[in-house]
Order: C-alpha cells, then sequence, then structure tokens
C-alpha cells in the first residue's frame, strides 16, 4: 500500500507500476487516478478534500482524516525543493498541514526530485531530512550534495 502524491515527477514513474501485482494505491491526485485508472490490478483510493485545481490535487482536513483509515507503507513525492540540512520544503504555505500528513504517514517517505531540486529552498518547511528514507534522482545531481544527503541518513539513488 503506497500514497502517491500529485506533480509531474511523481507521475513520471506511473507507467512502470503497471507491472506491479497486489498493490494499493491511494492518492491524493486526480492526475495520479486519472494515469492509474487504465491498469486493472492497481487498487484505487482517492483521498477527498478541497480541490487544488493548478495541480488538480485534493487537499485539507478531510484528506488529512482519510489518512487514519489505511496502512500506508510507501509515500512518493516530489517537492519544490530538498535540502540536506533543512529537509523538504514548500511554497503554499496555506497547503503546509496537508503536505506535512501525507508526507509523514508511512514508515518510507520517498523523494522524487531531479537535480534543479536540491539545494533549492521555499518558505514552507515540510518535513525535515531525517524523514526522508530514499533520495531518488538525476544523474546530474551534484556529487557533493549526494554525499550530504548521504551523511544525513538517507539512501540515496540515481538513474
Amino acid at each position: 500500500t503506497v500514497l502517491i502524491l500529485g506533480g509531474t515527477t511523481t507521475e513520471a514513474m506511473l507507467p512502470f507500476l503497471g507491472a506491479v501485482r497486489g498493490l494499493t494505491v491511494l492518492t491524493n491526485s486526480l492526475m495520479v487516478v486519472n494515469r492509474l485508472a487504465q491498469y486493472s490490478d492497481i487498487a484505487l483510493i482517492v483521498l477527498g478534500g478541497l480541490l487544488r485545481r493548478q495541480e488538480m490535487s485534493l487537499l485539507g482536513h478531510l484528506t488529512i482524516a482519510g489518512l487514519d483509515e489505511f496502512g500506508i507503507d510507501q509515500v512518493f513525492s516530489g517537492a519544490f525543493g530538498i535540502d540536506p540540512e533543512i529537509g523538504v520544503t514548500g511554497t503554499n504555505l496555506s497547503e503546509t498541514q496537508t503536505d506535512r500528513s501525507l508526507a509523514s504517514s508511512a514508515r518510507e517517505l520517498i523523494m522524487l526530485a531531479d537535480h534543479s531540486k536540491l539545494t533549492q529552498r521555499g518558505p514552507a518547511r515540510l518535513v525535515p531530512t531525517t524523514a526522508v528514507s530514499t533520495l531518488i534522482t538525476d544523474d546530474g545531481a551534484d556529487a557533493d550534495v549526494l554525499q550530504r544527503f548521504r551523511e544525513a541518513g538517507v539512501i540515496v539513488e540515481t538513474c
């Protein structure tokens, strides 16, 4: 059982899930639902909430309340920025509580971020670096920055 948050980076991984059997995906993203609906072997659960039209995602207290109903193994998320010292940050202060709750809803937080997001900082801190179990990034990432993530206890994978 995984939670996949909306965004262009997480959407890029969705075609790779079609062959996974026995997968349950929770999401607050209508785009994720739309992309995964074609795979009949994936059980889809949509967390309700207030529609954020720009991203076609749902947020707010209804989204957060739905998290308590499930045992989520992993969260896959993108972010505005992820910094080895600060952690995961966002830009929309009104959505901070929803984003924090979603990111913290499982044992494993897996961040998907291209190299341009590394060391980028937004005004809203969502979770500290210690909350991130794995960072998946592209091979354009600076080796020194990746080493700082490793030193903070984050597993780093490049592709």
